[in-house]
Order: structure tokens, then sequence, then C-alpha cells
């Protein structure tokens, strides 16, 4: 038996009010809410194919969706345009991405 078998991380919940501390229904006012169905953080490669996906699956399964009704989907990403940070530093290391340019 290969150590840490048969723990379930479940069972060790961190000792956080998620309620309390990060589900905030107040913060903007009724105009400002987008309602959405599905939210995917991060618009670059995986989060655009992502929804993109959803979407084609949807639109494949005609019974499904009706039951379903209308789903939004948004894609949330922190830079000016989708796949802002792709290359980014946490990506790459940015030393060798210069070097290959500057030949």
């Amino acid at each position: 038996m290969s150590r840490g078998a048969g723990i379930a991380p479940a069972a060790y919940p961190p000792p956080i009010d998620t309620q309390g501390e990060f589900v905030r229904r107040e913060l903007d006012g009724e105009d400002d809410r987008i309602e959405v169905g599905v939210a995917i953080v991060g618009g670059g490669t995986a989060g655009l194919a992502t929804a993109n996906r959803l979407l084609q699956l949807l639109a494949d399964d005609p019974e499904l969706a009706e039951s379903l009704g209308e789903v939004p989907v948004a894609v949330i990403e922190k830079a000016a345009a989708c796949g802002g940070h792709a290359l980014s530093g946490a990506v790459m290391r940015r030393g060798r991405c210069r070097s290959c340019s500057a030949t």
C-alpha cells in the first residue's frame, strides 16, 4: 500500500467559512450584476476552449439545451484581452524568450 493511500482530502476541509469570507452578494448594485449559468475563469487557450466546447455540446443536444433553458456562459479574464497572459512570466521564463529573439 502506498503512503497516503486511502486519505480523502474532503475529510480535512480548510478551517475557513466560505460563505462568510468569499460569498458577497451585496457588493454590487442590482444594475451592475451579471447573472451567468457558467463562469470560466481565465481567457487563455484552455478557458476559451472550455467555453467553446460547452456551447458545442449544448448545440449538439437540443433536448438537453431545452431542458436547461438559457445557459449564459461568461469567460472572466484579468488581462485587457483574452489570452493576454498566455506568455507571462508565470508560464514561461522570460530570459529564454529574449535569448531566442536576440538571434
